[in-house]
């Protein structure tokens, strides 16, 4: 399914496990809180006929072990990364809520904890490499997002109640971490607030044939998976941990965001900007 977001268009983080202890490379930059997700199966997607036909078939996907953040992207940590790269083609400057000083870019007063947007799918995807890190994939996306099970449709348990979601709300978003439903891992905003991009190439039929250890998606693709749901949506079936959303990865949207994964097994647990 091909999501029509608001936006304007421009032309355009697993860890393994072995028997001796990995050599440790502190990253360069701070990474911002993050949980472990660790390694095992998961049920993926949702049965046929009941939900949005690229969901399935409902299948059990096989995942290393990996570190997610607990939050979306913020403001403020987006700014420092436009700080420290000097801006270039990472910002957009009539959109997004940072402003450039003589000393750097900085989230405007009050938006620093509101997560980043009007990001396209290669600025997120450069942002997360600053941090050594990545995008995640739709396969950990959702298993970050549901848990090791298929009982939940909503990252917190299978109805949806005022105040866990960000969803259906047209005064805004709302600050990361303020919705009270959290993930199986403790994520939080995993449903509503912005969409997220994923690392995969959207493909309709992908579940059909996808390979069930460590999924990477299609190889190639003229869309974007996005997850997640957003603030601007008013049915409670886009913030189900199974839906999924094509986008065009040069858009820059309104209300879609990100947050990282990283492979390494060492990261640190302090936001960017604090």
């Amino acid at each position: 399914m091909i999501l029509t977001l608001f936006c304007i268009e421009l032309s355009g983080c697993s860890a393994s496990s072995n028997a001796t202890a990995p050599r440790i490379t502190e990253p360069e930059h701070e990474v911002g809180d993050m949980v472990l997700v660790s390694s095992g199966e998961f049920r993926m997607g949702s049965q046929p006929f009941i939900f949005d036909a690229d969901e399935s078939p409902l299948h059990t996907v096989t995942l290393s072990a990996y570190y997610i953040n607990v939050f979306e992207v913020t403001n403020a940590e987006y700014a420092t990364f436009l700080s420290d790269t000097s801006g270039g083609t990472y910002h957009y400057w009539f959109e997004m809520d940072i402003t450039q000083t003589a000393d750097g870019f900085v989230a405007k007063p009050g938006l620093e904890n509101y997560p980043v947007r009007f990001a396209n799918h290669d600025n997120a995807t450069a942002y997360a490499a600053y941090l050594n890190g990545r995008l995640p994939t739709e396969a950990e996306w959702e298993k970050a997002a549901r848990g090791p099970g298929n009982e939940r449709h909503f990252p917190w348990g299978s109805q949806i109640y005022a105040g866990q979601a960000n969803w259906d709300n047209p005064e805004g978003l709302w600050e990361v971490g303020t919705a009270t439903g959290k993930s199986y891992y403790g994520c939080s905003d995993m449903a509503g607030n912005v969409w997220e991009w994923t690392a995969d190439w959207y493909d309709a039929s992908y579940y059909r044939y996808t390979n069930n250890t460590n999924p990477q998606g299609p190889i190639s693709g003229e869309f974007k998976s996005v997850r997640g749901g957003g603030y601007l949506n008013n049915s409670e079936l886009q913030m189900r941990c199974s839906e999924r959303q094509a986008v065009d990865p040069g858009g820059r949207y309104v209300d879609l965001g990100f947050r990282c994964v990283v492979d390494s097994a060492v990261y640190v647990n302090n936001r960017l900007g604090n």
